[in-house]
């Protein structure tokens, strides 16, 4: 990405990460073009457990073989309590927006990618890498999750003048809430707020602190399809220390082929503010598997549409998740 002065990227989900460079997961969440060649000029970072069914007498209308004691040795087997249902895996990687959900109470979350970006800009080729681009979600409820995020490691250089440009990237701390389930509402909402702490390297950290909200959605189709989306908007401020809101944007399409292979396609954008000048528009897909019930693996690419946004982008990466 090139003009616009900074792009929300993870956490959220990968909540919300702002990122000086690449989005991890994802451009301002995704994992669809996103650009660490211009962190280098601005520095800006960026399962619900199943309900009880209604406890009921066991003894009212049962017959006598009904309420009578458990066999010897299977006391203990009677009196377990029922095992929480394990949620369904929900990363914020890879692509644009983060999940409309939670991690869930109980469960930590960690979630690792690689992204690599090419771009030309008046002839002088940029070659951008990203990693490990971790991200921490931990779930306190079935409703709400705090999160740590970074791009990580960072290294740019432009070709044309022999300039490189490495170092470590801010922090992102945040929180993201479930707002509406799809079975009650027809739609799955999750709000996310997150704040980028200036502790990445000299010429890589924003230097400032930068908030950021997200609003993330998604509703299922037939055919084991689904629609998402989400807006993102972050507070960044330029060299002279002046602030302006930044506004992305993504819609998305996915499709389940079973057996843990997915996919998806997306559009997204980027609006920086109005005293700057880009508007950054791309398209990315991306290839998911997930393994077992609590890990997963994906590849992306993405391109840029408009003159400011980066030319390719591509990635990969792996969630692995566990609960108590």
């Amino acid at each position: 990405m090139r003009r616009c002065a900074s792009v929300l990227v993870l956490v959220g989900g990968l909540g919300i990460t702002i990122a000086p460079s690449v989005s991890a997961q994802q451009p301002i969440a995704g994992a669809a073009p996103q650009s660490m060649a211009a962190a280098a000029e601005s520095g800006v970072i960026l399962p619900a457990s199943a309900a009880s069914a209604p406890a009921s007498d066991p003894r009212a209308g049962a017959s006598p073989a009904d309420t009578a004691p458990p066999p010897a040795g299977k006391e203990d087997a009677a009196a377990a309590p029922a095992r929480r249902e394990l949620r369904a895996l929900a990363p914020d990687r890879p692509g644009f927006a983060d999940a409309s959900d939670v991690v869930g109470a109980g469960a930590a979350q960690i979630e690792v990618g690689y992204v690599r970006e090419f771009d030309a800009v008046g002839g002088e080729a940029t070659r951008a890498t990203a990693m490990p681009q971790p991200v921490l979600r931990l779930g306190l409820s079935d409703r709400f999750e705090v999160n740590f995020a970074s791009d990580g490691w960072t290294a740019t250089g432009v070709s044309a003048r022999t300039e490189h440009t490495a170092g470590a990237n801010d922090l992102v701390a945040g929180a993201k809430m479930r707002v509406f389930e799809e079975s009650t509402a027809g739609v799955a909402l999750a709000v996310a707020g997150a704040l980028s702490i200036p502790s990445g390297a000299a010429g890589i950290s924003s230097g400032r602190y930068d908030p950021a909200v997200k609003i993330n959605w998604s509703r299922s189709l037939p055919g084991d399809r689904s629609l998402s989306g989400g807006l993102n908007l972050l507070w960044v401020g330029d060299d002279a220390g002046v602030r302006y809101l930044q506004r992305g944007a993504s819609v998305s399409v996915g499709q389940s082929f079973g057996r843990g292979w997915g996919t998806f396609a997306e559009v997204f954008g980027v609006f920086c503010g109005l005293h700057t000048a880009g508007r950054e528009l791309g398209a990315g897909a991306g290839l998911t598997k997930v393994v077992g019930e609590n890990v997963q693996v994906d590849v992306s690419i993405g391109r840029g549409l408009t003159g400011p946004a980066t030319d390719w982008v591509v990635g990969g990466g792996f969630v692995i998740r566990t609960v108590r």
